[in-house]
């Protein structure tokens, strides 16, 4: 998709510059139809390894360690929005369009903002070690001890009954902020857990970043032609 994407975008200003139109329905000759495929085709590559494969994949994977698959899943989006919008868009140049407000004016454009801005602060500044969460949580107890439960399907499935202390696979919290590191005792219901630090923080504000922005601009996008200056009206 990212070469598709490149080739497009060599294809159409090379187009425009060298016949004078980017119309897919009317020939210039031979001569300038060739340069501008063999032009789009020299300089794809180049300009998807500088624009795309460098920046979009090999900055965060090689030098950030963000996993492949988190990198391909934003890149997937990114190349959605572009068609999506692409395809919502009428022509500059169209008399129909109607250019409205800008989309801020809309409530629930500043709503959309305000939330991603503060997921965007919350996933830079937050330091999940520093946080303990008193309340009600899952019993302590034995390890060996086993419950059963359905499933949807219907199949009987086996859970252990309570959070074993000294063999939990929950790496989002442990005992560090209580005196000697030490767990409650079991059969304790409320108690404090301590947070643990982002595995790998960098990723976390990869993603979270990405899902923002692309949210911020998915609602541009739709509020952008929605939101109409308001008119008063007189009443007698």
């Amino acid at each position: 998709m990212s070469l598709l994407l490149n080739v497009l975008f060599c294809l159409f200003p090379h187009r425009k510059t060298i016949t004078g139109n980017v119309s897919k329905t009317i020939s210039s000759g031979i001569v300038k139809e060739m340069a501008v495929a063999l032009l789009a085709g020299i300089f794809t590559f180049p300009l998807a390894v500088l624009t795309q494969f460098v920046p979009l994949y090999h900055v965060p994977h090689d030098i950030y360690k963000i996993h492949t698959e988190n990198i391909v899943m934003v890149q997937l989006g990114i190349y959605i929005f572009i068609v999506w919008t692409a395809d919502r868009n009428r022509p500059r140049d169209e008399p129909s369009r109607i250019d409205g407000v800008s989309w801020l004016h809309h409530e629930a454009g500043q709503g959309i903002l305000l939330n991603s801005l503060f997921f965007l602060l919350l996933v830079t500044m937050a330091k999940p070690e520093q946080q303990v969460s008193v309340g009600l949580h899952q019993t302590l107890g034995p390890c060996n001890v086993s419950e059963a439960l359905t499933s949807v399907l219907g199949q009987t499935l086996y859970r252990r009954a309570y959070l074993c202390a000294g063999d939990y696979d929950e790496g989002m919290f442990d005992w560090h902020c209580l005196p000697g590191a030490e767990p409650p005792p079991d059969g304790t219901e409320w108690y404090p857990i301590c947070g643990t630090p982002f595995p790998l923080h960098a990723e976390y504000i990869y993603t979270v970043s990405a899902f923002c922005l692309l949210g911020i601009a998915f609602y541009w996008t739709v509020l952008r032609g929605w939101a109409q200056p308001a008119k008063r009206v007189k009443y007698e």
